[in-house]
């Protein structure tokens, strides 16, 4: 009995399938030459999950004299590629942004094109350092959204928010005690710009920098900071390089 069933439920199984493909409806429109089309749609290309919905970027993990981050938000299309460019507009959500267009951020593409024969494109929104403090409460919150226009809808609408968040914060104060307290008297107050500068030799890894610290390693890094402010004065900073310093490197 089990032999005659098991065809019969498989047929039953595949006529279900088939009706309820049937049932689904795809946005599109049929062409004058008897061809259907389905519509083309756009998206935020998040990945995998929640967190590729938002962006991080820290000025202060950038070398110093960086004034811009470029963002590239990622967007992908629904349906097939067009033979020509196509686009998809994009609004920031007011409410939801913290920054100020045109002091800490710029969008360079209010209209966002896909170009012939492409299912990908990209945002770009341009971050200004020279906008940004240096405090953790200075951080700073961009959200936008697609909108649809004549070549493009959005395809979903339940997760069409991307948002960039950005900052400049690093928090030196254990260093800055530590620094006015113990290293002051040969390498001068402590000074957050001449920090950082010297932390991006060190790729922003401060345990490399405090194993590192007064070896000669640390004391070349010393002298090339110097002279960066030196070949860079519109910082208006002087580095304290003292003399027996300089027998320990070749400067």
């Amino acid at each position: 009995m089990k032999r005659y069933l098991t065809p019969i439920i498989s047929l039953l199984f595949c006529c279900w399938i088939f009706s309820s493909c049937n049932m689904i409806s795809y946005p599109g429109e049929y062409k004058t030459d008897g061809f259907y089309e389905s519509a083309r749609l756009a998206y935020f290309d998040f990945g995998k999950g929640d967190k590729d919905t938002v962006t991080y970027v820290s000025f202060s993990l950038r070398p110093i004299e960086e004034p811009e981050a470029v963002v590239e938000v990622p967007i992908r299309l629904v349906g097939t590629p067009a033979d020509h460019p196509i686009s998809i507009g994009v609004e920031v959500v007011t409410d939801k942004t913290s920054a100020q267009e045109g002091v800490q951020y710029e969008i360079m593409d209010k209209m966002v094109t896909f170009p012939k024969d492409s299912l990908r494109t990209f945002l770009r929104v341009r971050l200004l350092r020279s906008g940004v403090g240096e405090k953790a409460e200075d951080r700073k919150e961009i959200v936008l959204k697609l909108v649809d226009t004549k070549d493009l809808k959005v395809a979903f609408s339940d997760k069409n928010e991307f948002k960039i968040s950005f900052d400049n914060y690093f928090d030196t104060s254990e260093w800055e005690k530590q620094w006015n307290l113990y290293y002051s008297p040969m390498l001068g107050k402590f000074n957050r710009t001449v920090f950082m500068k010297l932390l991006e030799f060190y790729h922003f890894d401060v345990g490399a920098l405090l194993r590192d610290f007064w070896q000669p390693t640390m004391i070349s890094y010393w002298a090339q900071t110097k002279k960066f402010f030196e070949d860079h004065p519109e910082y208006g900073i002087e580095v304290f390089f003292p003399d027996y310093l300089k027998l320990y490197n070749d400067f």
